[in-house]
């Protein structure tokens, strides 16, 4: 996936709250949008290199989003918006073991009073799809998540009580940096989604890990990551 337009290299200087961030960019001041609710504390630091995407108009009360942050010589996708774009990519299909060509994919899909990122209709019938982006990442070991998700814990479940209905489901951990050799669930900050995991891959749930290379000019499929529960 290729970014629509150049990104726009800035400094961070504090986050203001959790959706607003402090920059400079181009020489002045500015305010920029945060598209990611995690904590991000070991990305966003004070000092940080960031890049940066304009956005104007729209009534936005920010010109600018958060798309890249910098860690030593890592560049860190943490925009949560991105997933909805690359889970439509072949090398999904193939991570979930559907060949490209016999599936129908579709993003936002509703099951009952849940959303799923992913739905994936083949021979088989339907394949419901949660994918987590992954920021974190901890001497090559990749953790989700950086701060607790009873909405994810929620959607994980969920998945475990549809396929021991008989139905498909899949999480999909999406590392969007590319220094991460396994994937694990985050026991030390949520210990409730670490066990729902587990459950749901001992229901049958797949759980499967994919990593990125994340450069200026886009995001791109790098490989399948195992995930260690």
């Amino acid at each position: 996936m290729e970014f629509t337009q150049p990104l726009v290299r800035g400094r961070l200087l504090r986050r203001l709250n959790r959706f607003v961030a402090e920059v400079t960019v181009n020489g002045g001041l500015e305010q920029a949008h945060v598209p990611n609710t995690g904590r991000l504390r070991e990305l966003l630091v004070a000092g940080a290199t960031v890049y940066l995407t304009p956005v104007a108009g729209n009534g936005r009360k920010t010109a600018w989003d958060l798309t890249l942050v910098q860690k030593d010589d890592v560049l860190c996708a943490i925009d949560t918006r991105l997933p909805a774009k690359l889970l439509l990519e072949p090398e999904v299909a193939r991570t979930l073991d559907i060949p490209a060509a016999d599936a129908r994919l579709r993003i936002e899909a509703a099951y009952g009073k849940h959303r799923f990122d992913l739905l994936v209709e083949d021979d088989q019938g339907r394949l419901w799809v949660e994918a987590k982006t992954v920021s974190l990442v901890v001497d090559r070991r990749g953790y989700f998540p950086d701060a607790p998700t009873q909405r994810g814990t929620s959607h994980v479940r969920t998945l475990t009580d549809l396929v021991k209905a008989g139905g498909r489901g899949a999480v999909l951990l999406m590392v969007l940096r590319h220094d991460a050799a396994v994937v694990h669930p985050n026991e030390a900050t949520d210990p409730a989604f670490a066990s729902a995991l587990r459950q749901a891959a001992a229901a049958g749930v797949l759980v499967r890990g994919i990593r990125y290379r994340v450069t200026l000019q886009g995001v791109y499929f790098d490989c399948e990551v195992p995930v260690e529960l």
